[in-house]
């Protein structure tokens, strides 16, 4: 029992004291003992307190009873200690609170194995901060016994009432992230509150933040809030999260002149425009990705900024950072970047994301590239100029790498079997590839894939006759790749296309013809044509062959319009020549 004494007054409880002084003899008072043994003892109880009382250091006020000590003293002065801890007992824990839950909780923040335990005035003195995440707790009530608490953080439980809180009026901060909460008008009746955080649940209205003029760090992520203008007059406001909302207006920033931290991510469109924010001359922190923001010029003049978060989102141009020399945190990965120059003076970076934009060329942050304590440049995106597709195609090499060498710059997985060399890289055979493409890798943190797309290519056509003379120019038709074509042999004067007077097919670069005419022979018109035998039986015949040629014929349009005419006339001719020489022989014949 003495040993327990010594903790009693280690934890400087004068009322520990008092009881370790009684059990262990110090001082023996019965009822039927004389006044004057009483007041010896009395005199020795207030002596020994003052004494450990000079003893203990200013900040202990807390009192702590071991619980396991029974008192059954019929003193007036143990009747009296005994009077003061059954005054200061409020209640069982597992009483107290209608959630055994957060019951367990608070027995636990007070070191009690049990929630069958008592909790005491002076437990409710010193519970001042109360921390259970996860703990599976649904109702608050019985919290509000808690008047001296300060801080509560609660998070992932499946609390929806906030009513038990309105009478906590020392509650400065309060973290109630990731429950079932969707009205938080309880709020409004505790204008201690200096810190808030509700991100995932179900809040719409935030209207009950309008009187809490305390208020300097604010957690609203993840809810479903669309109308943010009750923060308006919220002017201490240093920290703000409204990420992954549906807020339609955010003009009402521009009035939170006090804004230091901004967590605006995830807005759905609503954050594109970031004017709101010019005004903000205190900002140093920024978050704002995923917002489809194509211009970043309101940060222009925010010279204070030393993180800047905007990753996916559509910005092209970042001049607006260039004089921004206290950024020492960017964040710019996916986005539609190609020049970063404008991050050249930036020297007090240390930590920079550029990963997943069109960035050929590094060397712009050479001059501090050394002190980057990390960073990330991969996965870029390099497209080239579209060219014609040809079936033999080179590019050089488009990297510029932080030293500008590129002396550690590799190439790999070249498409369609090209090669590297110190140039470049070349392709043969190419046939109709839309694309050609190669991956790159500086061996440090710097890679991506280059692409050199194609759009057209040009059919070729040539004309000769048959003995491989040229008749006209070669010509080259330009369609898109793999488009399907139609190429009609022009008419020549005085040539026939041998073959097939079309060319077909689909475009690319092995699309080549050669139309091949011939040259178109005239009959001879004299009359020296001899006289066949056998010509009365196959008159008939030559008339109709005649007739036949006449109709299937189809010379050049630029040749002589005429000449089936000519044909036909020579051809009637030496029929009726045929004819007067056969009734002449038989005239003959008859004499």
């Amino acid at each position: 029992m003495q040993e327990k004494m010594i903790n009693y007054i280690k934890n400087g409880s004068k009322v520990a004291v008092l009881l370790a002084l009684l059990l262990t003899g110090v001082t023996k008072i019965n009822a039927s003992e004389a006044s004057d043994e009483k007041d010896e003892s009395a005199k020795k109880i207030s002596t020994e307190i003052e004494r450990i009382d000079s003893q203990l250091p200013s900040n202990i006020t807390e009192i702590e009873v071991e619980k396991d000590v029974l008192i059954t003293a019929e003193s007036t002065e143990v009747e009296q200690v005994s009077e003061f801890n059954e005054k200061s007992i409020v209640g069982r824990i597992t009483d107290l609170f209608q959630d055994q839950n957060l019951a367990e909780a608070v027995a636990v923040t007070l070191g009690y194995s049990s929630v069958d335990e008592n909790l005491t005035t002076e437990d409710v003195q010193k519970l001042t901060i109360l921390k259970a995440n996860d703990a599976g707790i649904k109702s608050l009530e019985g919290i509000q016994i808690l008047t001296n608490i300060r801080s509560i953080t609660l998070q992932r439980n499946e609390i929806t009432n906030l009513s038990p809180l309105d009478s906590l009026p020392k509650l400065i901060g309060l973290d109630l992230s990731s429950n079932n909460i969707s009205d938080i008008g309880t709020l409004e009746t505790i204008p201690s509150l200096i810190s808030i955080a509700f991100s995932d649940n179900q809040i719409s209205d935030i209207s009950a933040l309008a009187p809490l003029t305390k208020l300097k760090t604010v957690y609203l992520s993840r809810n479903l809030i669309t109308d943010m203008s009750p923060l308006a007059g919220l002017v201490s406001i240093a920290t703000l999260s409204l990420e992954s909302n549906k807020i339609e207006d955010i003009s009402y920033l521009s009035t939170l002149k006090g804004l230091v931290n901004l967590y605006i991510s995830n807005g759905q469109g609503s954050f594109a425009n970031l004017e709101p924010l010019s005004t903000l001359e205190n900002l140093k922190e920024l978050y704002s990705s995923n917002n489809q923001i194509v211009d970043i010029s309101p940060l222009k003049n925010i010279s204070s900024l030393e993180k800047v978060v905007l990753y996916s989102n559509r910005i092209t141009d970042i001049e607006p950072l260039q004089g921004l020399s206290n950024l020492s945190f960017i964040t710019l990965s996916y986005n539609n970047i190609n020049d970063i120059s404008a991050l050249e003076g930036l020297t007090n970076v240390t930590q920079l994301y550029l990963r997943g934009n069109y960035i050929h060329d590094i060397s712009p942050i050479s001059n501090y590239y050394q002190n980057l304590t990390d960073y990330d440049f991969r996965d870029q995106t390099i497209k080239l100029d579209s060219t014609k597709l040809m079936s033999n195609v080179s590019v050089s090499n488009p990297i510029i790498n932080i030293d500008q060498k590129n002396t550690e710059i590799t190439f790999s997985r070249i498409s369609d079997g090209g090669v590297s060399s110190n140039e470049g890289i070349s392709w043969s055979g190419l046939i109709n590839q839309q694309r050609t493409s190669f991956n790159f890798n500086n061996g440090d943190m710097f890679t991506g894939t280059v692409y050199h797309p194609f759009k057209q290519v040009d059919v070729h056509v040539a004309f000769i006759d048959e003995s491989g003379v040229q008749l006209l120019s070669p010509q080259a038709v330009t369609y898109e790749i793999d488009e399907t074509f139609t190429i009609s042999a022009p008419k020549i004067d005085g040539y026939e296309v041998v073959d097939n007077e079309l060319f077909e097919g689909a475009a690319n670069t092995q699309s080549k013809h050669t139309f091949v005419y011939m040259k178109i022979t005239l009959p001879n018109d004299t009359n020296e044509t001899p006289i066949d035998q056998n010509l009365n039986t196959d008159t008939d015949q030559n008339i109709q062959n005649a007739n036949k040629a006449d109709e299937t014929a189809t010379l050049p349009k630029t040749g002589i319009q005429n000449t089936g005419s000519l044909v036909m006339v020579l051809g009637v001719i030496l029929t009726g020549s045929g004819v007067l020489l056969v009734l002449r022989k038989n005239q003959l014949s008859k004499k």
